[in-house]
């Protein structure tokens, strides 16, 4: 909730506000969060009963990061005016290669640290108070490197100094030049930067969700309808928002072939049969009983049978039941399936 301004009690002193940024940014995730700069201005400004005249923020960055990335996006935010942004003049200062060593096993590593940052606060403190004739300087950091600059400015130039930090990170040499301090732990819950961040807002200011990212755009969704209107075709089994179902598919030794074209019926194996148990069987004629190896056999062939059709009186009568003769089987051995091709095609008749 945005607090209110007492704009009717302004102080008749001029006031800036000097952050020291990797200071403010480090210890505020130590709390469980990022600091809203906007939000820190505001409630400072409620507590100085005034609008600062100045507003600065000093950070660091390393000289081979790339423009577009998520610190340097988040320096840019700091640029925009109200309500966008906390409206800050953002002095950013490349880092520089220190040469490290473990003292527990000897590793030697480098590691970036600042480079200026401090040479550049220390000297924005001189600056302002000496010729922008500012009053009061309220500083956000922690560092007693500052402490030669403020003790200039509070004892030599009569300016009030404000310190905000956080519990047990401000220097001693700090707190003994303080006209004030403002502990951040106190506040943190009115400058604490909300869960989804919020940087440079939209112009529409519409919070984005992250869930959004996984459903189809309405665009999509029109094309895929349009699709299926076109082809008049509407599967079932084909999901609205998705590719194609594939549905669950029988093991190979139980998928059948189907009739269609030229391929044949596969039917499932029958058990394997000896010849010498039965003599009479053939693979040909499965379905055929020649049991009856010495004489012809008549049976009935249940493919043949057509329809029955009405005859003249309008009764259905079934057509009469065709015979068929085999010849009898040789009598020097069983009967095999080469002889009975040359029967059935007339050969050597």
């Amino acid at each position: 909730m945005a607090m209110k301004r007492k704009t009717s009690e302004v102080s008749a002193k001029t006031t800036a506000l000097i952050i020291d940024g990797a200071y403010a940014r480090i210890h505020g995730r130590s709390l469980g969060g990022n600091i809203d700069f906007s939000r820190l201005r505001t409630e400072l400004e409620e507590i100085a009963s005034t609008e600062f005249d100045e507003c600065w923020y000093f950070d660091s960055q390393r000289r081979d990061a790339p423009g577009n990335s998520q610190l340097a996006s988040e320096f840019h935010a700091l640029k925009y005016a109200r309500p966008r942004g906390p409206q800050l003049q953002v002095e950013i200062y490349s880092t520089k290669p220190r040469s490290c060593k473990c003292t527990s096993c000897g590793h030697k590593f480098n590691q970036n640290v600042q480079k200026g940052v401090d040479n550049g606060i220390a000297t924005k403190l001189l600056t302002l108070t000496l010729t922008r004739n500012i009053e009061r300087v309220i500083l956000v950091s922690g560092d007693g490197d500052f402490y030669t600059s403020l003790r200039y400015v509070r004892n030599e130039l009569a300016r009030e100094v404000w310190v905000v930090g956080f519990l047990d990170t401000v220097s001693g040499d700090l707190q003994q030049l303080a006209s004030q301090i403002m502990w951040i732990d106190e506040m943190w819950g009115l400058v604490k930067m909300d869960r989804r961040g919020r940087g440079r807002l939209s112009r529409t200011e519409k919070p984005h969700f992250s869930h959004l990212r996984h459903q189809p755009s309405l665009r999509s969704h029109r094309r895929r309808h349009s699709h299926y209107d076109r082809h008049q075709r509407r599967d079932q089994a084909r999901s609205d928002y998705g590719s194609p179902r594939r549905e669950r598919s029988l093991p190979r030794r139980e998928l059948p072939f189907h009739a269609h074209d030229s391929k044949r019926i596969r039917r499932s194996p029958s058990p394997r049969r000896d010849s010498e148990e039965d003599p009479s069987y053939s693979p040909l004629f499965e379905g055929v009983n020649l049991s009856c190896s010495g004489s012809e056999v008549e049976y009935s062939c249940p493919s043949l049978q057509a329809s029955p059709s009405p005859n003249e009186t309008g009764v259905a009568q079934s057509p009469p039941e065709r015979r068929f003769s085999f010849p009898p089987s040789p009598t020097n051995g069983p009967s095999s399936p080469h002889h009975l091709l040359d029967w059935a095609f007339g050969r050597n008749a």
